[in-house]
């Protein structure tokens, strides 16, 4: 007698049938995965489903879900699985308010060396955006929960959702309270004032710039970060004053990071111009914060045709070698 295929086997043979998961017997192959008890082999075969958006497998996914919900820690240790269905779920813009609503309130303590660790931060985080995606009518208030929740990871979820969701007058307060009281964790209120600045721009950019003023350096940071990743043309003036009035070497590589992370031309265009005409030390600094970006080949020939242009040898030197490396 033959004997049963191994949880390997048959991530293996899932692994192949990520190259046509729409052929003839695809989907009954994903079915029988689904329904195993290895969380690894449902978890590989949820990923290929949310890769391909098959909306055919939802209710096995639904089924697998609801398995891995009984005794959780024993059947899906690190909510392996339980994450991979969800994250598929999402993708395929399923209507299974239950699923979302169970994982984002999902907390899963696992045993780890010196106590317990809670390892479903990430399955909270994906039910979030689940929720927004099917537009579930409480989603507000699951995502202030989850505002709060105990874990960084969770709570920076949680505001990246009220932006995807668009969710501006209910949003943008929450967010303002949300740093207003502060967080332990700067990666939280970066999160936030960045969902603030994709959520309203215009009424935002005041309040988040406020903060690079702000006593506490982690603050101010954590607000000039949050500028430049919003991307917004807005964030180019407060950044470029922030820029002029730096007295250190770490308030000037701050702010001309930031500057580069806008990814606007007029900010590149103001770094470039301290690489043409600033002092060696300053073109250096704007040299290393560019080189952030050196897969950039565009980026790579202007560094390096502005540097040349500069008549230093060096410092076109110094230009290639921070981009080649």
């Amino acid at each position: 007698m033959p004997r049963a295929p191994s949880a390997k086997d048959e991530i293996a043979s899932l692994t192949k049938l990520r190259a046509d998961p729409r052929a003839a017997t695809a989907g009954d192959q994903l079915d029988a995965a689904l329904s195993r008890r290895s969380a690894a082999v449902v978890a590989a075969a949820a990923r290929i489903v949310g890769e391909a958006e098959l909306t055919e497998q939802t209710a096995a996914m639904t089924e697998a879900f609801a398995r891995f919900m009984q005794d959780p820690t024993k059947r899906d240790k690190g909510c392996l699985a339980k994450t991979a269905l969800a994250d598929a779920l999402y993708k395929i813009e399923a209507d299974v308010p239950d699923v979302f609503l169970t994982g984002i309130r999902h907390v899963q303590l696992e045993p780890v060396w010196g106590g317990k660790e809670d390892t479903a931060m990430e399955l909270r985080g994906v039910c979030a955006l689940g929720l927004v995606r099917i537009n579930h009518h409480d989603v507000v208030i699951e995502l202030a929960e989850l505002l709060a929740d105990p874990h960084v990871m969770a709570r920076c979820s949680a505001a990246r959702a009220i932006a995807y969701g668009r969710f501006r007058d209910q949003g943008l307060p929450l967010l303002r309270l949300k740093v207003r009281a502060g967080d332990d964790d700067p990666r939280v209120l970066e999160a936030c004032m960045e969902a603030l600045m994709t959520l309203d721009a215009e009424h935002s950019l005041p309040f988040v710039t406020s903060y690079l003023e702000d006593e506490d350096v982690a603050r101010r940071e954590t607000a000039a970060l949050a500028l430049g990743g919003s991307r917004r043309p807005e964030a180019v003036a407060p950044l470029r004053a922030l820029l002029e009035r730096s007295v250190t070497e770490e308030e000037r590589r701050l702010a001309m990071l930031a500057l580069a992370m806008l990814r606007q031309e007029s900010a590149l265009t103001l770094l470039l111009g301290i690489l043409e005409d600033g002092s060696e030390h300053r073109a250096r600094e704007v040299i290393e914060t560019l080189a952030t970006y050196r897969h950039d080949g565009e980026l790579l020939r202007r560094v390096t045709e502005t540097a040349d242009e500069r008549g230093d040898p060096q410092l076109s030197a110094f230009a290639r070698e921070r981009f080649e490396a």
